[in-house]
């Protein structure tokens, strides 16, 4: 069965209210029970005292004024024969006479709360006279004992009102706390619904400071983790399909692309009279293609591979233009380039990695610019005087830029935005420089998107060096 915590809260604590105020009552009903009692005792020996030191006689007229002032019966008797001498006026003298017997009027006594003469009466007996003597008389004095139960209810009045206002406001007070505490639980409890639904929106936490608002921030950043995790799980879904589409298709694609670049290349040799613009356009058509086809293989065998052959800056980038070319004109696209002098000839590592680095930043740009715009790639060498003279391309194009969406993962594996794309070509240009010691970063100037690519060029030392090459393409 299902118990809120309102009324876990709620339940037992007015509870512990009521048992208090119950508590307080009864302790305020004894002390009042014993206050009453001795100020009504007090009270009757104070009348009787003044009775018994009287220099008059007290006939019935003295007792009806005495009685006039405090609201007592009086009643004086001689108590060896039972015989009433003088009461006031509220005293029926037969029933009182019937209720002498079995009385010891000779001793002073204090009766509290006794059925006499039909009602319940608070009484005090006081001899009058030494003992004895037959002429002795006594003195009672008699209060209705609801007298005493006015003062008793006078006194418990006020615990009372004080205990039952404080059990209102504190039980209020209570449920309202309860109720804004448990609809922030309850809140919260929704929220991880929500999470296990799929759905990772954060929480904003509400309310002051405390517990809940903490659990609230650690749920926040369970979803995180938790939607970190699945970006992460489909990655690895995505990588563990690409890597078995690269395994048993890339080899194919590259076989068929050599086959078709060797046969234009024979009908080129044999046929040197034809035109060969088309034929030129083909081949570069078919290297790029190459180009991808090596971008699966390392996805499928990781960029650990043995590099290949360095090659000058000049090289690299003729030989990117040379890719590029034909789709950028496509589009309706300009191309332009520039390098510096002191960089054409500088020598860097792994040129074939560099080339398909490099070639994923133009491709990128061309791709990003929806309307015809121009594509720029320079090249300039650092100063000598740092650790490591690095060759720095600045890819610029005029196109939107990266969405706001794609900013933070697009340096991640398989995070595009393209419906075709798979998402490889940062993150291999970001393996290849972080390879080689270099840095790839990107930013947006007024209109234009700008990533530049750094690698260290090789120092002459490690020219002479034999290079292995890695396997055919």
């Amino acid at each position: 069965m299902f118990h809120s915590l309102r009324s876990q809260f709620i339940v037992p604590l007015f509870a512990s209210i009521l048992v208090a105020v119950g508590l307080v009552t009864a302790l305020a009903y004894y002390f009042a029970n014993q206050s009453a009692k001795e100020l009504t005792e007090q009270r009757l020996a104070s009348v009787a005292s003044v009775a018994v030191a009287a220099s008059y006689p007290l006939t019935e007229k003295v007792l009806d004024q005495m009685r006039g002032l405090s609201s007592l019966e009086i009643v004086i008797f001689q108590y060896l024969d039972r015989q009433i001498v003088s009461k006031t006026s509220g005293i029926d003298a037969r029933e009182f006479n019937a209720h002498l017997d079995g009385n010891d009027y000779a001793v002073p006594q204090f009766a509290h709360d006794c059925l006499w003469l039909g009602k319940r009466w608070d009484l005090l007996i006081r001899p009058i006279g030494a003992l004895g003597v037959p002429e002795s008389r006594s003195i009672v004095i008699l209060t209705l004992h609801e007298n005493q139960e006015s003062l008793i209810s006078q006194a418990l009045s006020l615990p009372i009102a004080t205990g039952s206002v404080s059990a209102i406001a504190v039980g209020v007070i209570a449920t309202y706390l309860a109720t804004r505490i448990s609809n922030r639980i309850r809140r919260l409890g929704e929220h991880v619904s929500r999470i296990e639904l799929g759905k990772s929106e954060p929480l904003v936490p509400t309310g002051p400071q405390d517990e809940i608002n903490k659990l609230t921030e650690n749920v926040n950043r369970m979803t995180q983790q938790l939607k970190v995790s699945q970006q992460t799980l489909a990655t690895n879904q995505r990588a563990q399909l690409i890597n078995q589409l690269a395994s048993g298709m890339a080899h194919q694609f590259r076989n068929t692309l050599t086959g078709a670049r060797l046969a234009i290349q024979m009908h080129q040799q044999e046929n040197p009279k034809e035109s060969t613009e088309d034929l030129d356009l083909a081949l570069d058509q078919l290297r790029l293609a190459e180009q991808s086809i090596q971008s699966l293989l390392q996805v499928r065998g990781g960029l650990e591979a043995t590099p290949s052959d360095p090659q000058s800056v000049e090289t690299i980038t003729t030989q990117l233009m040379g890719l590029i070319k034909s789709k950028a004109e496509h589009r309706g696209h300009q191309l332009l380039t520039e390098i510096e002098e002191p960089a054409k000839e500088q020598m860097l590592p792994d040129g074939k990695s560099i080339l398909g680095a490099i070639l994923n930043l133009a491709l990128n740009g061309i791709e990003a610019m929806d309307t015809p715009g121009c594509l720029t790639i320079d090249v300039k060498q650092t100063s000598s005087k740092q650790p490591a003279p690095q060759c720095v391309f600045t890819i610029s194009d005029t196109g939107n830029g990266p969405t706001e969406a794609i900013q933070a993962t697009m340096m991640e594996s398989f995070s595009t935005t393209k419906q075709e794309g798979i998402g490889i070509g940062l993150p291999m240009a970001m393996s290849v420089a972080d390879r080689y010691g270099g840095s790839l970063t990107w930013y947006r100037d007024v209109n234009v998107t700008r990533f530049v690519f750094a690698i260290p060029v090789l120092e002459a030392s490690r020219l002479d060096a034999p290079v292995l090459e890695g396997p055919a393409i």
